[in-house]
């Protein structure tokens, strides 16, 4: 059983960690010397993103609260197998802001992007379907995904978002998910 502890966490994530960058959705941390995991924190008020719905009825990716951020972590270690832990929530790790940061890890994975026939393959495999309307790309790829069996969305299917490990594994890596009822 998980284990809920309080831990003091000296920040900007301590002179034990460097930053490796980050995004609109995390600052990006690498423990030194690497122990194989990638520290992710939330910055600025800004807890990534879920699939939704506008006004207007299509697809988008809507800013996500705290709460549906760990949902959205929860969903990938579910139904991707993925590893994420939360590892604190500190203080905000821009420094200003009064909204604390949400501290992941996860494993270090090594590869390189995959093709986007793999990642269409890989999520056919696990019973995802395109969504192929909902494409809010530019390129017209069907990048939203849903699985109706138990009304999951994904989106932003790209290829910066799934990785070939070396042995030929087809893993994703930060993808805006949720359970949308009704679908």
């Amino acid at each position: 059983m998980a284990e809920l502890r309080e831990v003091q966490v000296e920040l900007q994530l301590s002179h034990t960690f460097k930053a490796r960058g980050g995004g609109g959705e995390h600052l990006i941390f690498r423990a030194e010397p690497h122990d194989g995991f990638i520290y992710k924190a939330t910055w600025r008020e800004q807890f990534g993103f879920v699939p939704g719905l506008d006004a207007r009825g299509r697809w988008r990716l809507l800013k996500a609260t705290p709460s549906q951020y760990l949902l959205r972590c929860g969903l990938a270690n579910a139904v991707f197998g993925d590893d994420i832990q939360l590892y604190a929530i500190a203080q905000d790790q821009a420094g200003d802001s009064g909204v604390p940061s949400i501290i992941t890890s996860q494993p270090f994975i090594v590869g390189t992007p995959a093709a986007e026939k793999e990642i269409a393959a890989y999520l056919k495999k696990l019973g995802f379907e395109a969504l192929p309307a909902a494409a809010h790309r530019p390129s017209g790829l069907h990048d939203v995904w849903c699985r109706r069996r138990d009304s999951l969305v994904i989106c932003d299917a790209v290829a910066g978002n799934f990785v070939r490990t070396p042995t030929g594994e087809i893993l994703p890596i930060d993808l805006p998910a949720a359970v949308i009822p009704g679908l």
